[in-house]
């Protein structure tokens, strides 16, 4: 967030706008574009995008599960994976 829009969400008196206090409690601080969008989608809307998180484009995480897709398997899988060539393994060893 700018040193503008700081100055701008804060009275003469140090006051914090109750805005910039949200934004502030809510997320990993106040980003560029932040009061903009609270003032555009309102307090309910913003707090359920914070909360959707699985809805919020992530590409660095989907480039990375791109290349790792063993990540995105279940457990019972990846369970069967092992013990199969655990038991190959076993079997070539013996």
């Amino acid at each position: 967030m700018t040193p503008a829009l700081v100055a701008a969400a804060t009275s003469a008196a140090g006051a914090v706008s109750p805005e910039l206090h949200f934004l502030r409690r809510i997320g990993w601080g106040v980003r560029a574009g932040d009061l903009e969008r609270l003032a555009q989608v309102g307090w309910e809307a913003y707090l359920g995008a914070q909360l959707e998180y699985e809805t919020l484009p992530d590409p660095a995480v989907d480039t990375f599960l791109a290349k790792n897709q063993v990540l995105l398997r279940d457990v019972q899988t990846l369970r069967r994976a092992a013990d199969d060539d655990y038991g190959k393994l076993m079997e070539r060893a013996l």
